[in-house]
């Protein structure tokens, strides 16, 4: 799976000139000092699962189109990714669980049959995009975001 994250750096912002930092890399992991006075940004970074193993471009665009389709079917159906969620979700079709969570957005099972379930999820004040990211792999499904809604099928879709 995987996964793409964004982070937002906060650090205090300054009037004057700013900070440099002082970066040491090391084999995919880094240290940071200094930097006071740099303004908030927002990067995006690319890992497969828990290992940094390298993805290829093509890879990485994929990954960042469906990212966008998912954000821009959020904004077209109002739907507040930052609502907290707390549920227990044990042996309950994923079909009903998707209506609760994202009421009006449209979803097509392709290839999976539409009372596949999620066998055990347990949420607790997680905001909404978070459960969305995980609840494919709950149900052992994948999600392919379109601007129709959501198609949920047995293997990833590479367009």
């Amino acid at each position: 799976m995987k996964i793409i994250i964004i982070a937002i750096l906060s650090l205090a912002t300054c009037c004057y000139a700013q900070e440099k930092m002082t970066v040491s890399l090391n084999d995919g992991s880094y240290t940071t000092i200094g930097g006071s006075g740099r303004v908030e940004s927002l990067k995006i970074e690319f890992r497969q699962g828990f290992d940094r193993k390298p993805i290829p471009v093509g890879e990485k665009i994929m990954a960042l189109k469906e990212k966008l389709r998912f954000y821009e079917l959020a904004v077209q159906h109002n739907v507040d990714l930052d609502k907290k969620i707390n549920a227990v979700y044990t042996n309950r079709p994923l079909k009903d669980i998707l209506a609760e969570l994202l009421p009006n957005v449209p979803v097509k099972f392709d290839g999976v049959d539409s009372g596949v379930t999620v066998d055990s999820m347990t949420i607790a004040k997680t905001p909404l995009e978070a459960v969305c990211e995980c609840l494919d792999a709950a149900a052992g499904v994948y999600f392919h975001f379109t601007d129709q809604g959501i198609t949920v099928t047995a293997k990833p879709v590479n367009d």
